[in-house]
Formats: C-alpha cells, sequence, structure tokens
C-alpha cells in the first residue's frame, strides 16, 4: 500500500511500508473476503468471525466488541505494549530511523543500565541459591514449599546470603557503580559512608516486566525476621504498582486461555505454574490498582480473583473489584432480539469472577494438596456481585436500621454496573431477602448509585480516520487559541484523530496548562521523533487567519462537527459496501448484523442534517 512519505512523521512512514494484513495475520487466521479479510477476534471470544481488516484504509474493526484501529492500535493491544514500544519494534522492522534526543538517549542508556545490574543481581543471588553451603536453610524452605527445581530454574529464585557487602562486592567487581546499585535500591547508604547490601538472609525472587526484563526483587525472610517479605524500592527501572508476578510466563497463556487468574504472592503464583495453571499472575501482596487493570485490559476481558482468605484479603479483593469497576467500559454488542432480528445492548468490557477461599489456606497450600481441587475452585468462581454481596453482608448487623443501611450502600455500586435487566432484578431480590426490605428502595439505592457512579461507554471509532487536512486545521485552532481545550472534551476529541495527531493533541495539553502555548514544552512532550512533525504545525500556525474571540467557538464546533461527520460518512460507506459482499456470498445473518449497525450509524448521522427551516417545509418530512 502506497502512501506519501512524510519525513517529519515517522509513524506515516512506517504505515507505508506496513502490511496491516500480513502484520495481524501473525496473530488471526484471517481469509479473503471481498476487497476485505475476516477473522476470529483476538481480543474477545467468538465462533463465527467478526473482525474485519480493511487494507485499502489500513485498519480494522471487530463487530463484536468493537475494537479498531490501525496497526499501532493492534499491537499495542494484542502484545500489551505501549506506544513508544510499538514505535520502535515497527521502526526496526521496517528500515525506519528514529531520532533520539540527547536527554532520551541518556535517560535510555540510563535504564539500560539498570536493568543489566538487576539481572547481574538475579543470577548471583541464583547462583548462590544452587551452589552456596550457606544457602543450605533457603533450599529446605523452598523444598518444604513444594517449589521444585525446574521452577527454580525457570523464574531464576535466588538466595541472598546472610552478608552486609557480598552482593555489592560482587557488583563493584564487574564494573557496575555504587550511584547505579543505589538508584535501584540493590544497596543502601551507610551513615559513615559507604554502603551495604539491603537484601540479607532471603529467598529471592526477581520480579520482571512482561519482556522478561528483572524490573527490582522480593526478598522473603526465613528465619522470621521483619519484615516478611522486603521489596526493592521504587525506582526508574521499578513500581510495583504497576507490575504482576509471573506475567512474564503468564501472558501468552492468558491470551490462550482468555483469562487471568490473580493470586496474591509468589508461591501461590509459583505453584500454579509448577501444576500446569499457567494463566495465573501474582499482585506481590498490593491492592489491585489503575495499572494493574491498563496492563491486564490489553491481554484479556475475563478476571478472576484467587486472594487469600482472610480479613486482609477479603478488603484486598473489595479494593480490587472497585478499581476494576471504576476502569471498565463499556461496549455495544450486537445480540438477537426475540423478533429474531439483530440488536445491540451496552455489556462491560470485562467479567470479573471470584474464587472462594477455604478459610486458613491460600491458593499454594491448595495446589500441593490437590491441584486438582484448585481447577475446580477456579472454575467455580462466583460472579462478582454474589461475592461482593456475601462479604459486605459480615461486616454489618442486618438487623439494625444503620447496619441494613450501610449494608445497602455498600452492596449497590456493584449490581449498578450489570447490563442485563433479569440478571439485575436477581440480585435485587437476593438484597431485599437478606435485609428484609422492600425492593423498590434497594433499586432507588441501585439509581442514585448509577446516578453518581463511573460507567464509561467505550468509543465506536473505526479504523479509518477522517481526513488528514481537518485533523491538522484543528489541531492548528488549537495551538493558535489553546485557551480553547478548556472548551472541549479532550477524551472525546482523542477518539477522532489519529495516533500522531493525538500524541499532538496530548502534547498540546501538557504544554497550555497555563492558557498559552510553551512552544519548546510541546516540541519536547512530542519527543525526537516527532518533534519534526510539531515544528510543521508550528510554522503553519502563522497562516491561520486572525478570528474574533465570538467566533472561536463556533468555528471550533463547526470543526468537530464535520471531523465526527466524516467520520461516520466513512464508516457508513464501508460498511454499505461490506453489505453488498454479504449480500452476493448468501452470508445472510453477517449481512443482518451489518444492517443493524447501518441503521444505528443512519441515526448517528441524522445529528449533522440541517436544522428545519421555519419557512421551508423539509421535503424528508412525510406528514
Amino acid at each position: 500500500m502506497a502512501t506519501t512519505v512524510n519525513s517529519q512523521n515517522p509513524i506515516e512512514e512506517i504505515k507505508s511500508r506496513t502490511d496491516i494484513v500480513e502484520t495481524i495475520s501473525r496473530f488471526v487466521n484471517l481469509k479473503r473476503a471481498g476487497r476485505n479479510f475476516k477473522g476470529l477476534c483476538p481480543f474477545h471470544g467468538e465462533k463465527t468471525p467478526s473482525f474485519i481488516v480493511f487494507p485499502d484504509s489500513a485498519s480494522y474493526h471487530c463487530f463484536g466488541c468493537g475494537r479498531n484501529g490501525d496497526i499501532f492500535h493492534f499491537l499495542m493491544d494484542i502484545e500489551g505494549k505501549d506506544f513508544r514500544e510499538v514505535l520502535s519494534d515497527l521502526a526496526r522492522a521496517t528500515g525506519v530511523v528514529l531520532h533520539t534526543s540527547p536527554e532520551k538517549k541518556t535517560a535510555r542508556e540510563e535504564e539500560q543500565r539498570l536493568l543489566e545490574l538487576n539481572q547481574t543481581a538475579a543470577y548471583y543471588f541464583h547462583q548462590i541459591l544452587n551452589q552456596s553451603a550457606g544457602a543450605a536453610q533457603a533450599r529446605d524452605y523452598i523444598e518444604a514449599r513444594g517449589i521444585n527445581r525446574k521452577t527454580i530454574q525457570e523464574f531464576l529464585i535466588g538466595f541472598a546470603p546472610e552478608s552486609w557487602d557480598s552482593l555489592w562486592n560482587h557488583l563493584a567487581g564487574r564494573g557496575f557503580s555504587m550511584k547505579d546499585a543505589l538508584a535501584v535500591g540493590l544497596v543502601v547508604e551507610r551513615e559513615g559512608g559507604g554502603v551495604y547490601d539491603r537484601f540479607r538472609g532471603r529467598v529471592m525472587f526477581p520480579i520482571k516486566d512482561a519482556e522478561g526484563r528483572v524490573r527490582g526483587f522480593g526478598g522473603r525472610s526465613i528465619d522470621g525476621s521483619q519484615p516478611k517479605y522486603l521489596n526493592s524500592p521504587d525506582s526508574l527501572v521499578f513500581s510495583k504498582g504497576s507490575l504482576f508476578y509471573a506475567m512474564d510466563a503468564a501472558r501468552e497463556h492468558i491470551r490462550s486461555t482468555g483469562a487471568a487468574v490473580v493470586v496474591e504472592g509468589y508461591t501461590d503464583a509459583l505453584m500454579a505454574h509448577q501444576a500446569g495453571y499457567g494463566n495465573v499472575i501474582a499482585s506481590m501482596g498490593t491492592a489491585i490498582g489503575d495499572h494493574h487493570i491498563s496492563i491486564l485490559k490489553k491481554l484479556t476481558g475475563n478476571f478472576i480473583l484467587a486472594l487469600d482468605a482472610d480479613k486482609a484479603g477479603d478488603m484486598a479483593t473489595l479494593r480490587g473489584l472497585e478499581v476494576i469497576r471504576s476502569n471498565v467500559e463499556h461496549l455495544r454488542v450486537p445480540i438477537r432480539t426475540r423478533e429474531g432480528s439483530t440488536g445491540f445492548e451496552l455489556r462491560p468490557s470485562v467479567t470479573i469472577r471470584v474464587v472462594s477461599m477455604p478459610r486458613g489456606k491460600d491458593p499454594c497450600d491448595i495446589i500441593r494438596e490437590d491441584p486438582q481441587s484448585w481447577a475446580r475452585l477456579v472454575e467455580s468462581a462466583s460472579p462478582v456481585a454474589d461475592h461482593a454481596i456475601a462479604l459486605v453482608s459480615v461486616r454489618h448487623d442486618l438487623n439494625t436500621a444503620e447496619g441494613k443501611s450501610a449494608f445497602v450502600r455498600e452492596a449497590t455500586p456493584v449490581i449498578s454496573q450489570l447490563a442485563d435487566p433479569v440478571e439485575k432484578a436477581h440480585y435485587v431480590q437476593k438484597i431485599a431477602r437478606l435485609t428484609h426490605l422492600d425492593e423498590s428502595a434497594i433499586r432507588a439505592s441501585i439509581a442514585k448509585s448509577a446516578r453518581h457512579g463511573t460507567t464509561r461507554v467505550a468509543s465506536e471509532e473505526e479504523g479509518r480516520r477522517p481526513g488528514k487536512d481537518l485533523e491538522q486545521h484543528l489541531l492548528l485552532i488549537l495551538m493558535r487559541y489553546p485557551g480553547l481545550l478548556a472548551e472541549v472534551d479532550v477524551e472525546k476529541l482523542a477518539d477522532l484523530l489519529g495516533v500522531e495527531y493525538n500524541l499532538a493533541l496530548e502534547a498540546l495539553v501538557q504544554s497550555a496548562s497555563t492558557g498559552s502555548l510553551e512552544l519548546e514544552h510541546f516540541f519536547s512532550a512530542l519527543g525526537p521523533n516527532l518533534e519534526g512533525f510539531g515544528r510543521e504545525l508550528a510554522s503553519l500556525t502563522a497562516s491561520e487567519p486572525e478570528l474574533p474571540d465570538a467566533q472561536l467557538e463556533a468555528v471550533l464546533d463547526n470543526l468537530l462537527r464535520r471531523i465526527e461527520r466524516r467520520r461516520l460518512s466513512e464508516k457508513l460507506r464501508q460498511y454499505q459496501f461490506m453489505v453488498r459482499e454479504a449480500d452476493e456470498s448468501g452470508d445472510q445473518e453477517w449481512a443482518s448484523r451489518l444492517k443493524a449497525e447501518i441503521a444505528q450509524l443512519a441515526s448517528q448521522m441524522s445529528r449533522f442534517d440541517p436544522r428545519p427551516s421555519p419557512l421551508f417545509r423539509d421535503s424528508r418530512c412525510t406528514d
């Protein structure tokens, strides 16, 4: 597919050199469907193909779950990487040279140094565990936990000896600096000068990212000393709240099984993998946070929580459920109506279930005793609403008015997120039975919770973006008049723009927080690879005509409407073409789904029809 290469914009150059069909075919079995290609969506389970790749527009769209975009969006979602990682990967694959500023290069070199230092430390700890006589107690502890030799090797488990300087001497002997060792927290600075090893007398669990790079460590004491677990401090390369233990080993299993099982501890995850349950990851004792959910949503829409069955575990589960709930988008999915036609309804983009753990046991214990019982527990995981109701009910006295009120107030937010009216009615009845209250009171609480909730509807944007002229004009207007940023929904606006203009918008928001645009800040926020693109936009800003203040909002509103209308119009034409192909091939079910989509698009397009004239009758009217 040939496109004009813009030397200032490496994104366009990479797109022009990348065959989207060939790239997506590495992950999806695509079959030709007219001018396009069709396959089973890799982002949600389905039996009938609804995932379409459009070679002409270098985009894709799934009619089942709504996922769509260009090659960057696809690889970010399927590989769980951020934009800059995908940009770097595609640049290497296509031979596009990316430019790096001295500052960025220095930061990247520092990160690489620190990761190499962590890797060296991991190998050192691993060697000590395997070979040192001083690690006998650690080996006994690991054996007592049921962890075998193969698992020790695969997860690079190690031991930090009872020494104040053995690791530091090892690192210094290999040329690593004290500054870097301090930066990752492997050593601690002495008051009188020098450093000492942070981890001593502990079984060491290297914590890797999804790419298998050692980001930090968790150290478990084996002699009863406190703290029981000691982790690496936050650093340039480590943030415990944004990592899962064993994610590097679990990522492909999560994709293939379509579910992620989240446990709490290192040994819980290790025993699961050892028993063949490869889709298990550990939150490492921390509450599930926004970063965790962001990572998981790129891999699967099915979360299964299996945290420890104690009060702390119950609270961690409730916090995790709240974080997940607040991050859940709702997607329009096709359904078969009672009349036999195809319609759509909003459903959560993720499904959450909770394993009811036996009191006093953790996943590690259960798997050691009977691996099959673990499989049964996970299989029987209860819906999030059931588990939340059970947990909250035991925290309150349901014989008192205050207890009932608190219970209903805490339980109903989960119920308000349910899309299925029958399912919602079931839980209303369940809460009413538990509290001996009228169902109307429960429904009122659910309605109040829904009004104050955070349900978000995912964008329906289709991969092909509106013309570059309108996108560019919009950016130029916002750069010329940055005060307008306060008048627009930036999150919604981002859905309308191509990836390079999206990044420019993000940089613009960062650089115009004071109401005026700081160009050097804008260029820096774009990064070296898009700085040329940003400077080109800045040079074109001068050509924008001066607009009276009274016209600014009207001009912006008109531009946004034109962009959205063009996006919908292009999408409509694409669907109409696909309907003709489906009719010609005799695929009536697929044609029916497409026609339902077209009806939805036509309804949205009607918003852009001219307003009725008070003088002339609209010829489209029939009455």
